[in-house]
């Protein structure tokens, strides 16, 4: 198993906005707009699971990412954003 530093996915309290659908976690809409929060490896899904604060919303997001994905994966997903719109 790889080890994935979330320091190198995204950075707390940064923003990005969604491209593409996630496949796993949270259903979003492209275009929103996401404020990364926290991170953790959950043993039940053998996954990291990202945090972000839905700004449009008020409520929380989450994307996986397992161990043997790439962390530079999550540009598929995800735009950097300088501020919510």
């Amino acid at each position: 198993m790889s080890t994935i530093s979330a320091f190198d996915v995204f950075v707390v309290g940064k923003c990005y906005r969604v491209l593409r659908p996630f496949l796993r976690g949270t259903r979003v809409v492209v275009g929103e707009i996401l404020r990364f929060d926290s991170w953790y490896f959950s043993r039940y899904d053998e996954a990291y699971l990202y945090y972000f604060e839905r700004i449009a919303r008020g409520d929380i997001a989450t994307w996986m990412l397992y161990p043997d994905e790439l962390p530079s994966s999550w540009r598929d997903y995800f735009g950097e954003e300088e501020s919510p719109r």
